[in-house]
């Protein structure tokens, strides 16, 4: 997929053979121009000269594709942003490093380069997540389950509230039981009557859940 860029006039057929030599002047200005107005697109490239080749602030892409692409030929020493998983990792042949994403606060590598250039493994494989978001619960049962977006390698730490006030039911939402993948929560009111929320069959709460996520 390509991105920016501008439209040049290129036709690498010009100068014709018999075209007149007093024309080439005009013809050697054209290429200069149109070559550098497509290197001044990403790069520092004045028309008058002077330190030129440098990438201009923002125009550095990192690859950007789905997770199943991370590993792949010829990635030494790149970036890569997961369309699909929000992830940005650095990639080469030999390990792929999370550096970090949407719900990953940091993430370790697996493996690390000492001073001599050897590969050496790292013993912290995991690293630490933090997820936040709303979700919505039943109101007519006992508990209800939370899935989490993430897999955590222990039983995550789960704290939730409601997005409401609390004086429209009768007990506050508490975290039960907690796994790696869902929470099991108590719900604030099991009726479909008065005091539940409008239709009476779900009410919404904020949750957090952290905990160590394995390095991927």
């Amino acid at each position: 997929m390509a991105f920016g860029g501008v439209s040049i006039t290129w036709d690498e057929t010009a100068p014709a053979d018999g075209r007149n030599a007093g024309l080439g002047a005009g013809d050697i200005r054209s290429i200069q121009s149109n070559l550098r107005g497509a290197l001044d697109n990403e790069h520092v490239y004045p028309s008058s000269g002077g330190t030129a080749g440098a990438h201009r602030a923002g125009s550095v892409r990192v690859f950007y594709d789905t997770a199943s692409r991370v590993s792949s030929t010829d990635t030494d020493g790149r970036l890569m942003f997961t369309s699909n998983t929000s992830n940005l990792y650095a990639v080469n042949s030999a390990t792929t490093v999370l550096l970090g994403g949407r719900y990953a606060i940091h993430g370790s590598s697996s493996s690390y380069t000492d001073g001599g250039g050897t590969l050496r493994p790292n013993p912290v494989t995991q690293h630490w997540t933090i997820e936040m978001g709303m979700v919505s619960l039943r109101t007519n049962a006992a508990f209800s389950t939370l899935t989490f977006l993430n897999t955590f390698v222990q039983p995550a730490v789960v704290v939730v509230t409601l997005a409401t006030s609390y004086t429209t039911y009768v007990n506050r939402p508490v975290v039960t039981a907690a796994g790696a993948t869902t929470a099991t929560i108590t719900n604030v009111d099991t009726t479909s009557g008065a005091s539940a929320p409008p239709g009476g069959v779900e009410y919404l709460v904020n949750y957090m859940a952290a905990g160590l996520v394995a390095n991927g």
